[in-house]
């Protein structure tokens, strides 16, 4: 009886994990694929790879280090406050 709840279980639940998969995993993808291309509003349907330039720019720029540590400094702030 147990095996055929489980069975019963596994065939009504695939829908809603196909489901999930699809919901999460597209957007997920396609923003790996957008974060290593040099994507437009021109080149929407059509981006470039770039690989990890973009990554590598974002790195080295200073704005981005201090709205790191300020994001950081803030968390820990109010988790300390609160």
């Amino acid at each position: 009886m147990a095996a055929a709840i489980t069975r019963e279980t596994r065939i009504l639940g695939a829908p809603l994990v196909l489901f999930l998969l699809a919901l999460l995993g597209f957007p997920t993808i396609l923003n790996l694929v957008y974060s290593v291309s040099d994507v437009g509003f021109e080149t929407l349907r059509a981006p470039r790879l770039e690989g990890l330039g973009n990554f590598q720019q974002v790195l080295a720029d200073p704005s981005f280090w201090n709205s790191l540590w300020f994001s950081l400094r803030f968390g820990a702030v109010t988790a300390a406050l609160e």
